[in-house]
């Protein structure tokens, strides 16, 4: 049975946001698809690698909308948090 989930690429060029490995949200500002891996430039800067894959855990997180905190250097303003509709977790 094949998930009819969305692929990574889809979600971060739906939202225009990317959840980094330590939970970090970052607002996008060019993505691209290079055969299976996604390259993404972020608002502070950072150049963001990722495979496409719809199992990946970053998948899984922007499915779920979940993040720790937005990044302070993107400054990602509240109408964009809003818009994304995200749940902010706790680290324990």
């Amino acid at each position: 049975m094949k998930e009819d989930y969305e692929t990574p690429f889809k979600l971060a060029k739906k939202y225009m946001v990317w959840v980094s490995r330590s939970g970090l949200l970052h607002e996008l500002t060019s993505i691209e698809l290079k055969g299976r891996t996604v390259i993404m430039h972020s608002k502070c800067g950072q150049i963001l690698k990722a495979s496409n894959s719809r199992r990946s855990r970053a998948a899984r997180w922007l499915r779920h909308k979940w993040y720790y905190k937005p990044c302070k250097r993107c400054k990602i303003p509240d109408e964009r948090l809003k818009s994304f509709g995200g749940r902010m977790l706790r680290k324990v």
